[in-house]
């Protein structure tokens, strides 16, 4: 049970540090930075930030710190602690949030049916999260997986540990549209096989070219260098020019959804199996996983079929119809 509760208590503290990272995102004043509302939640009463009167001044002491903290994952604890500035801004954090919550009820929020149905479906959720990880840690064990287990799971999906065939690649680039009428896909071309004409002359440098007419911003002041890519990520067209283009050669300019391109490669480096000691940690986050989700998917099952909740199938059409904005009000207009 007390683990039960220490799980319960870190996901709502998840919850809460969301809130609080906005905050200091913002900067600690006001509300800046703070996540837009969700949902549309329609005002109890005017609000009473003038009408009410402020509560006596509260202080937060290090028992409430220390509580708020004990279920964090130490890596968040460490991180909140590591110097002077960083804990101060947690604290004051914590005290805008706790000022924030008093105005809330002070103001009835709290009592707003659609803001209790939200808090109420927060926490239910909360709780089957809880419910779930409970179960992973009983089913798993804190030993799961064995070193064992994680080589047969490493033999067994040696394909996945696979470094895939790369190649170093450099491109200009020009943007056009896919859709761009016969004049503007005949001037676009005009200018890159210009460029071409004098890479192939020795007139200008790859990475001179590059800076000067590339529009691909990220390349561009790298001398078009788009860095160590696995040749099954490149486009088809890319991929099929670099399988033709020996070491250091420029492509003609090819075409592809996005533009113009004229490409240079490197040395294809080969693909290349990763030891089992080099990949034991991505290993054993995968089996977890895997084990979690195939956890998660027989407790719904099981509890679909022990605690059945029914609906009419045949009336969900009509609900949806009865449900569904107007078209005025959907973004879509549809």
């Amino acid at each position: 049970m007390k683990k039960i509760v220490k799980t319960f208590a870190y996901l709502v503290a998840l919850s809460v540090a969301g809130l609080v990272g906005a905050y200091i995102a913002g900067g600690g004043s006001g509300t800046a930075g703070l996540p837009a509302a969700a949902v549309d939640v329609p005002a109890a009463e005017a609000p009473a930030t003038a009408a009410v009167a402020p509560a006596s001044a509260r202080t937060i002491g290090f028992e409430d710190i220390a509580r708020i903290l004990d279920p964090l994952p130490v890596a968040q604890r460490a991180t909140v602690t590591a110097d002077e500035a960083s804990f101060k801004r947690f604290v004051e954090a914590e005290a805008a949030l706790g000022s924030m919550l008093a105005a809330a009820r002070a103001n009835r929020i709290d009592e707003n049916p659609v803001v209790v149905l939200l808090m109420r479906r927060q926490a239910e959720r909360v709780l089957v999260d809880a419910y779930l990880r409970e179960l992973a840690r009983v089913n798993l064990g804190p030993d799961y997986p064995s070193v064992e287990q994680l080589r047969t799971f490493y033999a067994d999906n040696l394909e996945r540990f696979k470094l895939p065939e790369r190649v170093p690649v450099w491109q200009i680039f020009w943007s056009l549209a896919e859709d761009a009428d016969a004049a503007a896909v005949t001037a676009a071309t005009a200018r890159a096989a210009a460029v071409l004409k004098d890479l192939r002359a020795g007139k200008i440098a790859y990475a001179d070219a590059a800076a000067r007419y590339s529009e691909h911003a990220q390349s561009r002041f790298a001398g078009g260098y788009m860095g160590i890519l696995s040749v099954t990520d490149l486009l088809p067209e890319v991929r099929a020019a670099v399988a033709d283009l020996k070491e250091d050669a420029v492509s003609d300019v090819i075409r592809t959804g996005s533009g113009l391109h004229i490409i240079k490669r490197g040395p294809l480096l080969a693909g290349q199996q990763l030891a089992f000691e080099e990949v034991q940690a991505q290993a054993r986050e995968l089996l977890v996983n895997e084990a979690a989700n195939r956890l998660r998917e027989s407790v719904v099952a099981k509890a679909r079929e022990q605690y059945p909740l029914s609906y009419d199938t045949t009336a969900l059409e009509q609900w949806r119809a009865k449900l569904r904005p107007p078209p005025e009000a959907r973004a879509d207009g549809g």
